[in-house]
């Protein structure tokens, strides 16, 4: 190695001597982190109103859809209170032990004291009550004091045609399998002259019973005219059904605001036994504060409550169609800008189908 190649040495990147290294300082380090708190208040501001937005949405969906459900459901029973399968204009004979104990069999056609004419039932199926109806109170289940209800009856939508009656053996054959009937149902059946409202006694196959037995069971295994009179049924006269005659069971429906077993409120839905001996209620939508039901009459021009004047024993039978409004609450207050859960009022109007057809 020669002596240039001895004197070779690595040249280092050491900074020159006295020139001093240079970091943040405590106003810089203060600013900074200033600003990435502005930075993480921004972000999560607005992940919090995204959230509330959400929430907010999330309620008012829940609110409209359960409000859509319980609109459906009452609709049916309100929509068809009073319909039969041949009209509501026929003569009824009842012929159910005590009918007229219970709101659900208190259904039979009565002399008019004028004309001297039976006026046929089937237009008084329907009643309001401002503060009435379902046994009100505190537990659950039962409707809250000061709220307003309604009850309906109709015939069912389970239907069979008659093949054959045999009167003597209170008996209907029908023209397939009875389903959907079974013993202690409360039935309907109907042609064009009349009406019978009978206990279902029994059901075999095709055949379905109409005997003096049972209960409440029936007081007699007739179903002619004249109906019951002063809750005798010996005056009942003696009926053969024709082919093609129609059996339907019978619906009997309540709706109010009732307590529900969290503390709040629900919408509340009586549907008759399978006994045909009550009326079991159910919950149908949580968060159901308030409901009002109005009345609009034939031939009036706006809407009115029970209660109201216009509204005596016998205009029931002229309402035409019945508006609901409901007041529905969402299950928090989630989204709320109150602190109060989120609150809708919604109305919907319902025809009666067997008095505007």
């Amino acid at each position: 190695m020669s002596a240039r190649g001895q004197g070779m040495h690595i040249r280092g990147t050491r900074r020159p001597a006295g020139k001093p290294v240079r970091g943040f300082s405590l106003i810089e380090l203060m600013v900074a982190l200033l600003l990435g708190l502005l930075v993480l208040g921004a972000a999560v501001g607005i992940f919090v109103s995204n959230r509330q937005v959400y929430s907010a949405t999330e309620g008012l969906g829940r609110i409209q859809e359960n409000v859509r459900f319980a609109f459906e459901l009452m609709a049916r029973d309100i929509r068809e209170a009073g319909g039969n399968p041949c009209g509501n204009h026929i003569p009824l004979v009842n012929v159910v032990n005590a009918s007229s104990s219970n709101w659900w069999t208190d259904l039979n056609s009565y002399e008019d004291a004028a004309s001297g004419e039976l006026v046929s039932p089937w237009r008084y199926t329907l009643i309001g009550f401002s503060d009435g109806g379902p046994a009100s109170g505190a537990g659950n289940g039962q409707r809250v004091p000061g709220t307003q209800s309604i009850r309906l009856l109709s015939a069912d939508d389970v239907m069979h045609s008659i093949q054959s009656h045999n009167a003597v053996a209170s008996t209907f054959t029908l023209k397939s399998a009875a389903d959907g009937l079974q013993a202690g149902n409360l039935a309907v059946v109907c042609d064009v002259r009349q009406a019978s409202m009978f206990q279902v006694s029994s059901v075999a196959g095709a055949v379905v019973g109409h005997a003096a037995v049972g209960s409440p069971g029936n007081c007699t295994g007739n179903l002619g005219l004249p109906p019951p009179v002063g809750g005798s049924c010996a005056g009942v006269g003696a009926y053969t059904y024709p082919a093609n005659a129609v059996l339907a069971r019978l619906n009997a429906s309540q709706w109010y605001v009732g307590n529900n077993d969290r503390g709040g409120r629900s919408l509340y839905q009586g549907r008759l036994d399978a006994a045909g001996t009550g009326v079991t209620n159910q919950e149908v939508v949580d968060g159901v504060e308030q409901i009002a039901f109005e009345y609009l009459l034939d031939g009036a021009g706006d809407y009115v409550p029970a209660g109201h004047a216009s509204l005596s024993a016998a205009a029931w039978g002229s309402v035409l169609a019945v508006r609901v409004v409901v007041t529905i609450e969402s299950e928090t207050a989630a989204g709320s800008t109150d602190g109060a859960p989120l609150a809708r009022t919604v109305s919907h109007v319902v025809n009666l189908r067997s008095r505007t057809s």
